[in-house]
């Protein structure tokens, strides 16, 4: 298939002022996303995940729908958390997370999804 870029969402809901679409075919293959973020730890988002979202790909199948959220969830004032998980019609079948992300710094970050080794998440690897 290979590679594909984002494209800017028109009108994005009031809650994803940034928001960005990937509408070209259904993942059928490898996937990986990387990412340099810089993230707050205020309390603004609460526990909307959307708002904290470094990607959210959604799409439905066979009458189920599906999600795969990536995504940083505050853990104090300083620390917050990595989280990947994919849900089947809103429940979260599987999860990954990495704890202790710091806030209000620049942090390299990232995903793939592969047959071979399922899901993987990384925070500032090394080596």
């Amino acid at each position: 298939a290979g590679a594909a870029c984002l494209k800017s969402v028109t009108n994005p809901a009031q809650n994803a002022q940034y928001a960005y679409d990937y509408d070209v075919v259904d993942f059928m293959e490898d996937v990986a996303i990387s990412s340099w973020i810089y993230g707050r730890c205020t309390d603004g988002a609460g526990s909307d995940v959307r708002k904290m979202a470094v990607a959210h790909f959604s799409g439905e199948n066979g009458g189920m729908k599906h999600a795969l959220r990536f995504y940083l969830q505050r853990r104090s004032s300083t620390m917050m958390d990595l989280v990947l998980d994919y849900t089947q019609n809103g429940a979260v079948k599987y999860t990954l997370s990495i704890s202790n992300v710091g806030c209000d710094s620049w942090q390299y970050i990232g995903f793939s999804l592969n047959k071979l080794d399922g899901m993987v998440l990384f925070a500032n690897p090394t080596g």
